[in-house]
């Protein structure tokens, strides 16, 4: 699925210069993502210049409840699917519109934010 859809969607062609951008101004790797089932589906990645890094790749499938790029996509979701994803369990970055993972894949912060449809 993941290299099927990058390879004829247009959103990650439209990202892809913004991703490079975020690159060079913070100097670490840019990464989008949609929700594909319980999963981010990483559509565009712009790599940091980093030793170690994460291993992320266009394609990449991760459980959501696993990086600030999940918590994101499930704190966008409406409360029944919401409460249906995290039976129940508290989800404070919906209130902060933003995510923040400190060591959740590797040991240094992680800052996502939602992209919406234009409509």
């Amino acid at each position: 699925m993941g290299a099927t859809y990058t390879e004829s969607a247009e959103l990650p062609k439209i990202a892809q210069p913004h991703l490079a951008a975020i690159r060079e101004s913070i100097d670490e790797s840019a990464s989008l993502a949609v929700r594909y089932d319980n999963d981010s589906l990483f559509i565009a990645r712009s790599e940091g210049t980093r030793i170690i890094n994460t291993g992320i790749r266009v394609g990449a499938r991760i459980p959501l409840y696993a990086s600030a790029t999940g918590h994101v996509l499930l704190a966008s979701l409406d409360p029944t699917e919401l409460a249906d994803y995290l039976a129940a369990t508290p989800f404070p970055v919906r209130a902060a519109g933003m995510a923040i993972n400190s060591e959740g894949l590797e040991i240094r912060l992680s800052i996502s934010v939602p992209v919406h449809d234009p409509d």
